[in-house]
């Protein structure tokens, strides 16, 4: 009788571990911001995949200048600035923005006074390409030395043709300035 009771104790205990680990992660969606990408290991972006080069920069993870968790990512930019692709956190590698009025990530910048251009991707490719003003730049400036919030008002972003936000595969952020900046928690509201 004591062995039945410890079992079904178990099994309880296992139960409630389960159903608030759940409702933490709904709880986590339903606090406001949804994430994008956190940039940390094992985090279910599809092939592990975090961010890519995309034009004039270099990118690697960072683990001493974090503003959340145990990694961002660090991104070089030579002259002229450069582009890195932040892809979405997400097994199917996808994320529905359809209904999104807001996304925001947070970098430190070390060259401080910069707004950063933002473009989204499709899991097709489209949302333009170069200097095609299928762009929109953030509507506040990093400071120097100091983790800020970064935010683009999805209301004003351009219609880029073919672009389906219910299928959104890649952020592509661009920074005009040479520079060392250090970018973390991506999320939509």
């Amino acid at each position: 009788m004591v062995q039945s009771m410890m079992k079904r104790l178990k099994t309880g205990a296992l139960l409630a571990i389960a159903m608030i680990a759940g409702s933490a992660v709904v709880d986590a969606e339903d606090a406001g911001g949804k994430l994008l990408q956190d940039f940390e290991p094992s985090n279910g972006t599809d092939g592990g995949t975090c961010f890519q080069q995309i034009w004039n920069c270099t990118g690697d993870f960072e683990m001493t200048q974090v503003h959340n968790g145990a990694q961002s990512l660090k991104l070089e930019t030579a002259q002229n600035g450069g582009t890195a692709g932040i892809r979405v956190m997400s097994t199917k590698g996808i994320a529905d923005l359809s209904k999104a009025k807001k996304i925001t990530l947070w970098v430190y910048d070390t060259q401080g006074e910069n707004t950063i251009e933002l473009r989204i991707k499709d899991a097709g490719g489209n949302g333009g390409t170069g200097p095609d003003g299928k762009t929109l730049w953030s509507a506040n400036k990093s400071k120097k030395n100091v983790w800020t919030k970064i935010e683009w008002d999805l209301q004003s972003y351009p219609a880029a043709q073919g672009l389906d936000l219910t299928q959104v595969s890649m952020l592509e952020v661009y920074e005009f300035n040479a520079g060392v900046y250090y970018i973390d928690d991506v999320e939509y509201e």
